[in-house]
C-alpha cells in the first residue's frame, strides 16, 4: 500500500473506517455503497444509501474555492477514487461478509446529473440455462411417469 498515491492511501482509509462502522452500527448485508466528494472542501465521503452509517475524510489536495478549478479536480479525483476502489476489489475488501453480491459502488460529486457507477460486481453464483446432467430432464419425466403408474 506504501507504493499508492497519497490521495488513494486516504480512500483506502476512508473505506476502512466506514466497514468498521458498518459493523459498529450493527450491518448484515450491504449491496450499494455511495463515495461522495465535495470538491470546495476536499471532503470524501462513504456512506450507505441514505447515509445511514458514513465515515469520512479530508483529501486536502482537493480544497479549492476557486469554482473554475472544479471541474478539473473533479476530473482527477474520479480516477484517483476509482483506483482506489479496484485496488480494494484486489485486495479482497468487498469479499467481506457485509458485502452482498452483486455489490455496486457509485461515484457523486455534485456535477454529474447522476451517480456514475465506478465497481460493478455481480454473483458468480448467477444462474445459466445450461442443465447440469444433459437429457436429465427427459430421463426424470421417464423416471415420474413410471412412479406414478405402479400405484
Amino acid at each position: 500500500m506504501a507504493d499508492l498515491p497519497k490521495e488513494q492511501q486516504l480512500i483506502r482509509e476512508v473505506f476502512t473506517n466506514f466497514y468498521e462502522s458498518l459493523d459498529s452500527k450493527g450491518v448484515v448485508v450491504l449491496s450499494d455503497v455511495l463515495v461522495q466528494v465535495d470538491l470546495t472542501s476536499g471532503d470524501v465521503t462513504v456512506c450507505t444509501p441514505g447515509e445511514t452509517v458514513s465515515s469520512n475524510i479530508t483529501v486536502y489536495n482537493w480544497i479549492s474555492k476557486d469554482t473554475d478549478a472544479i471541474e478539473q479536480r473533479a476530473a482527477v479525483a474520479l480516477p484517483i477514487i476509482t483506483g482506489a476502489v479496484e485496488s480494494l476489489k484486489e485486495d479482497g475488501y468487498f469479499d467481506q461478509p457485509i458485502f452482498e453480491a452483486p455489490i455496486t459502488v457509485r461515484y457523486s460529486d455534485g456535477l454529474a446529473p447522476q451517480d456514475r457507477v465506478i465497481l460493478e460486481m455481480v454473483d458468480d453464483w448467477s444462474v445459466t440455462d445450461t442443465p447440469l446432467l444433459p437429457d436429465s430432464e427427459k430421463e426424470l419425466d421417464v423416471f415420474l411417469t413410471r412412479l406414478l403408474a405402479e400405484d
